[in-house]
């Protein structure tokens, strides 16, 4: 079987941006060409293909996929929901976006809804395709967990240190400014960001997201956006994984970080009760995430404990599981169109 895999993160020269959706793509891809009866290629020109697989809606795929609805599979990674805090002016160009959201779904004969809550806010939307719950995954073998912290120099960090960490685009949807308050109310913690804003001065909150990060204590820094292949030196360096933001469909860093058994504390939304069961620590206020960030410092067993439990997460969300389902998918389509 012949696959046009379709990703705009992928750039001529190499990714544009890194971000969970093309740490999706780049996984699931390396994945599929491990297999000896698929064949992929990237961005592909022309109709010599058996199947079409998106992982994005722009303006490439909408080209690549016209007249092809056949044949095509895209993954929902976002609904309008995920834009409202990332971008700014979001009130005025959302029914825009939608119905572009909404044409470019409807180019694909399925849909991979990528969490549960994605699958039913399409369906919300009367989407034509089939839609099927076909969750993000991530390569274990590059994200395992290590007992060495020796990272930690590279940003001025002790091995005493109590380090929590968080890798998400600097965005008032991502609980930036939560994320200092915390970080200002437990002085004796380390609290590390990873991550950049792909979209500029046009991020969502960025005069005021500037001034949080200008005005953060000593104890939280904002270190960038960090390369993929130093992202695992950087879950090691670290003892807890804290995501603080608001809404979320299947965020790929949170699987990364359950990999390396890190203990995941993550916002009480109803997003994550279906993908991540009970295997996270969850708070709805700053006075609750200190309390459990103090308790996971302190009690060696809840640790522990939390510990095996994200690491559930990462055997859940393993791309070679994921694969497998996913060629079932392609396969599905085909059989249907050549009936």
């Amino acid at each position: 079987m012949k696959i046009n895999m379709i990703s705009e993160t992928m750039g001529k020269n190499g990714p544009i941006d890194a971000n969970g959706v093309h740490s999706a793509f780049m996984d699931v891809l390396n994945s599929l060409r491990k297999l000896p009866d698929i064949e992929v290629e990237v961005n592909g020109e022309g109709d010599d293909y058996d199947v079409i697989h998106s992982h994005t809606i722009g303006p490439v795929f909408m080209k690549k996929s016209k007249g092809k609805r056949y044949k095509t599979l895209v993954s929902a990674h976002v609904i309008p929901e995920s834009m409202v805090g990332s971008i700014i002016l979001s009130k005025y160009w959302l029914p825009f976006f939608t119905m572009w959201m909404k044409r470019a779904y409807n180019r694909a004969s399925m849909v991979l809804a990528v969490s549960p809550t994605v699958k039913k806010r399409l369906e919300e939307l009367n989407i034509k395709a089939k839609v099927v719950f076909m969750p993000n995954s991530i390569n274990r073998e590059n994200f395992q967990y290590s007992t060495d912290k020796s990272y930690r120099s590279k940003y001025n960090l002790s091995p005493t240190d109590f380090v929590v960490l968080c890798i998400g685009q600097i965005q008032t949807r991502k609980g930036v400014a939560d994320f200092i308050e915390c970080a200002h109310m437990m002085p004796d913690v380390k609290f590390i960001w990873a991550g950049n804003r792909p979209f500029g001065k046009a991020t969502a909150g960025f005069t005021e997201t500037e001034k949080m990060i200008e005005e953060a204590p000593e104890n939280c820094k904002f270190i960038g956006k960090v390369d993929r292949d130093d992202m695992p030196k950087v879950l090691n360096m670290s003892d807890v994984f804290f995501f603080p933001s608001f809404q979320e469909n299947h965020p790929v860093a949170v699987i990364e970080a359950a990999s390396a058994k890190l203990p995941i504390i993550l916002r009480d939304i109803e997003e994550y009760k279906d993908i991540f069961f009970d295997y996270y620590l969850k708070g709805k206020t700053n006075i609750e995430f200190v309390e459990i960030i103090k308790k996971l410092k302190t009690d060696k067993e809840l640790y522990s404990e939390y510990m095996e439990k994200a690491d559930k997460i990462g055997e859940e969300y393993d791309v070679i599981t994921v694969t497998k389902k996913l060629v079932n998918a392609y396969k599905e389509v085909y059989q249907n169109y050549k009936k």
